[in-house]
């Protein structure tokens, strides 16, 4: 790709993802009602339906630069000044309510053989279409006068143009102008002449296909933005982009395997995202769309258990149980039924090995204090409400487990903990700890380098648990336990006013919540999980102004999994 259709890629790209970060560096926004829409992408006409992504920004970023406490001249400066483009004078005067980016394709001459070249095509809404002609007359006069070979083609009646660098290889960058609407930017001509006869053969396009319609159908709160990815391609150019989310590829035959284990590769193929706004950061509505082929027949069961005394679809209420979890914990999972919700992921995680590994390393430093499988030895008798948080300590990150111990289940779990800390050679012993009584797993350790008779012995603490009410709590620390239980006479997480305003924008139905407080625990959480590493790379501007990330999902219906993504953002 030329470094300057990279820069273009990078405008809409910043437009798409990142623009809303702006708007926060001043504090607490306004924003205007009329700001989003329901409208779907005109664009998409010119995408191919098995596009791997497709980003629509479905405002004009002038709207958006009108908005209070909002400066954009960085923004322009910084993105345009590669291109060598001046936004106010180049593109501000024809750009209408419409920028769509596109990954047409993998690979454009479906060669393996030499390689893979991705297709892109940007696809800019133009208002005034005099000026429009005008913006691509002086960008192709400045793309010649720095020694580029320019080459004209009619195509359907749409004057295509592309051009040749000093080296006469590889053609690079083509525009064309269509029926005076569109602005056509691609990285190589045939990704043009495809979009027009994308738009002459319906059923080709992105805009005609049946899922696209109906996710646009079920994002019905009103956006300035929508993402659509088709998931098995969109992993294969994830991976084409150096990240690794390899996935099972080999069929899952449903004679052999249970609805219950198949994949969730072939169970989801359809991701799409509604982006809009909150008062305080951005709101995204996401859709995961099953498979035609297996969307009847093969949503997981949610009938109620005979051995539990509780609803699985019933929608939890996490006052109660939050009530034990610190201000400041860096992150916070909360919801009812973990037995139920392990179960239903085993497909999402063998489909994805990448999220496995983002899943394991997440409990890796429980499992290892606690030299246990806590898949297999904790999860299956959470039945009830449950809450699991990460504390940021001094000496390292602790962990804190909640979980409602009113089923007899849990409780003969809680009990067999004991037993198999026993086996392990911890010793088992009770202590007071802020006026409560706990029970400690400790093992015996040697003061010093050498363990000689002299030596001083001392205590580890493995782990600790109490029960307060009909909750039991459990801590990697002393320390952490103490906080927790000092968390009752002072401020929780679910009193703590960034928390309220983290929440505050999702629905209230819900399955429960994830919370992260990212702004306070950036670089704790980027040594736990590397991939956010990479993650703050691709979106540097949304996530240079990120302070927290909620996120609360639905049940599944009718071969649809909702959840919402609030971002609170701020300087």
């Amino acid at each position: 790709m030329t470094s300057r259709l990279r820069s273009l890629l990078i405008v809409a790209a910043a437009l798409l993802l990142g623009l809303g970060s702006w708007f926060a560096l001043q504090g607490p926004w306004s924003w205007p009602g009329s700001l989003g829409t329901d409208r779907p992408p005109t664009a998409a006409a010119f995408i191919p339906r098995q596009s791997p992504l497709a980003l629509s920004l479905l405002v004009s970023p002038g709207r958006l630069a009108k908005l209070p406490q909002i400066d954009l001249a960085n923004f322009e400066e910084g993105l345009l000044d590669s291109a060598h483009l001046d936004y106010k004078r180049d593109v501000q005067p024809w750009l209408g309510d419409e920028v769509t980016l596109a990954v047409t394709t993998l690979d454009l001459d479906r060669d393996p053989s030499n390689g893979q070249q991705p297709g892109y095509l940007l696809a800019l809404a133009a208002k005034n279409p005099t000026r429009a002609r005008e913006f691509l007359q002086i960008y192709w006069q400045q793309r010649a006068a720095d020694g580029t070979d320019l080459h004209y083609q009619q195509v359907s009646g749409v004057k295509l143009i592309y051009g040749h660098g000093a080296d006469g290889d590889r053609p690079t960058v083509a525009t064309a102008l269509v029926g005076d609407r569109y602005i056509l930017f691609a990285n190589t001509p045939k990704v043009i002449r495809d979009a027009v006869n994308n738009v002459q053969v319906p059923e080709l396009n992105l805009a005609s296909a049946t899922d696209y319609q109906r996710s646009l159908k079920l994002l019905t709160r009103s956006r300035f933005g929508v993402a659509y990815a088709n998931l098995d391609a969109l992993g294969d150019w994830l991976e084409q982009q150096g990240l690794a989310v390899s996935r099972v590829s080999q069929p899952v035959s449903t004679e052999s395997v249970s609805t219950e284990s198949v994949s969730t590769q072939s169970r989801y193929n359809t991701l799409a995202l509604g982006l809009g706004v909150a008062r305080r950061g951005l709101l995204a509505d996401t859709l995961l769309l099953s498979n035609p082929a297996l969307a009847s027949g093969t949503e997981p069961s949610t009938a109620l258990d005979p051995d539990q005394g509780t609803d699985p679809n019933q929608a939890t209420d996490p006052e109660q149980i939050l009530r034990y979890l610190p201000s400041d914990s860096i992150a916070v999972a909360s919801s009812a039924h973990l037995d139920q919700l392990w179960q239903k992921t085993q497909p999402l995680l063998a489909a994805y090995p990448a999220l496995n590994t983002l899943v394991d390393r997440s409990l890796d430093q429980l499992q290892h204090q606690w030299q246990i499988d806590i898949t297999q030895t904790i999860f299956p008798w959470v039945t009830g409400e449950y809450a699991i948080a990460q504390l940021n300590r001094p000496k390292g990150v602790d962990w804190i487990f909640v979980v409602d111990r009113t089923d007899p289940k849990t409780a003969a779990g809680i009990e067999n903990l004991d037993t198999l800390a026993r086996s392990q050679g911890y010793s088992i012993g009770s202590l007071t700890l802020a006026d409560r009584s706990v029970t400690a797993w400790t093992s015996l350790k040697p003061e010093g380098d050498q363990a000689s008779a002299a030596s001083a012995i001392r205590a580890l603490v493995r782990g600790v648990h109490a029960q307060v009410e009909h909750y039991e709590l459990f801590a990697t620390s002393l320390d952490a336990m103490e906080q927790v239980l000092q968390t009752l006479q002072g401020q929780s997480l679910v009193q703590s006013r960034r928390f309220q305003q983290a929440l505050a924008p999702l629905p209230t139905d819900h399955q429960g919540y994830l919370y992260v407080n990212w702004r306070d625990n950036k670089v704790v959480l980027e040594q736990k999980l590397p991939l956010l590493q990479v993650l703050e790379l691709t979106a540097q501007p949304l996530v240079r102004t990120l302070k927290t990330l909620s996120v609360t999902g639905s049940e599944p219906e009718a071969g649809v999994q909702r959840a919402a993504i609030a971002l609170q953002l701020g300087r």
